[in-house]
C-alpha cells in the first residue's frame, strides 16, 4: 500500500481483506508508529504505510456485497432470510423467491 495509514480509513490483514481490523494508533513513536489488534486481542506494530514489522501487512478493507432472499405471498406479506437454504425451507407454492444482491463499484 503507497498511502499513509490513518485512524478514518477502513484495513484488514492482507491473509483475510473482507475482516476489519481495529487501528489503535498511528503516531507512536520509532519506525513502527502504526498499531493494529487483532481478533483474538493480539497487537502488531506496522510502518506508517501498513508494512509489518512481523506478520500480517495491511491492505484496504474489502466490502462484501449485501445479499438477502425474500419470500413475496400472494397476499403482499414478505419475509427476509440471509440465505436461500432458510428462504427454500419456508416456501410455499405460492410464495415467490427473489434474489437480492448489491452490485459494487469494481464489478
Amino acid at each position: 500500500m503507497n498511502e499513509l495509514i490513518t485512524m478514518e480509513g477502513k484495513y484488514a490483514y492482507d491473509s483475510d481483506p473482507l475482516t476489519q481490523v481495529r487501528v489503535v494508533a498511528i503516531d507512536l513513536p520509532g519506525k513502527w508508529p502504526v498499531l493494529t489488534v487483532t481478533s483474538h486481542g493480539d497487537t502488531l506494530r506496522h510502518d506508517a504505510y501498513g508494512r509489518p514489522r512481523y506478520g500480517l501487512t495491511l491492505v484496504p478493507l474489502k466490502r462484501r456485497p449485501r445479499e438477502f432472499w425474500v419470500n413475496i405471498y400472494p397476499d403482499g406479506y414478505k419475509h427476509t432470510f440471509t440465505s436461500e437454504s432458510a428462504a427454500r425451507a419456508t416456501e410455499s407454492d405460492t410464495a415467490e423467491i427473489i434474489h437480492v444482491r448489491e452490485v459494487m463499484d469494481d464489478e
